[in-house]
């Protein structure tokens, strides 16, 4: 159970920390190319509405960014359709360079190596611009139905993935010493499969 902890945390504890560092659940970044110059204001929109999800600018340092690409089909005075694609991605935050950083500083015999800030630097700086895809999609939608396609797809986010978050906010939220309650959350991260 232990190695599962650790993994999940590896895997998954850029969201738990961003969100931690924040203060918030989820924070998120809208970033599209568009040239309707509608979706990106849907999308923050609709993502608003869920009350918990904070939309920030992308210099905020988002727990996930939302970007894509819309182009109208023909065009964008006769559209019929609009062309769609989207990918969901966690950027590397400097709270979770930290948290490398200090693991790996206790490999190091007691007063000796670099520190626990020079350590994060290094790692950030190799590191800051990654991301993980936590999903892509494309889509075509009509003239008549992209508002309604948006909706979904938000809702679709919030169950596969915003979820996800929350979960992993209220396991960084729980004392080490509660094992039990520890373990009982980590079961229901494994137990589901998310979306993203």
């Amino acid at each position: 159970m232990r190695f599962t902890i650790l993994l999940l945390a590896l895997a998954l504890g850029n969201a738990a920390l961003g969100a931690q560092q924040r203060g918030s659940v989820v924070t998120i970044a809208v970033a599209m190319t568009d040239t309707t110059r509608q979706f990106q204001g849907l999308f923050a929109s609709e993502i608003r509405r869920l009350g918990d999800v904070q939309v920030v600018a992308l210099s905020e340092n988002p727990t996930l960014v939302l970007s894509g690409v819309v182009i109208c089909n023909p065009d964008c005075d006769r559209a019929s359709t609009y062309s769609v694609a989207l990918r969901l991605a966690s950027p590397l935050s400097r709270t979770f360079a930290r948290s490398i950083a200090e693991d790996v500083k206790t490999l190091f015999p007691s007063g000796s190596g670099p520190s626990v800030d020079s350590l994060a630097q290094v790692i950030y700086d190799y590191t800051g611009t990654y991301v993980r895809n936590n999903g892509t999609w494309v889509a075509n939608w009509g003239r008549n139905t992209y508002e309604r396609a948006v909706r979904e797809m938000v809702r679709e986010l919030d169950t596969d993935c915003f979820e996800k978050y929350r979960v992993l906010s209220r396991l960084s939220n729980i004392s080490a010493k509660d094992t039990q309650r520890r373990q009982q959350v980590v079961r229901e991260i494994l137990a589901r499969e998310w979306g993203c």
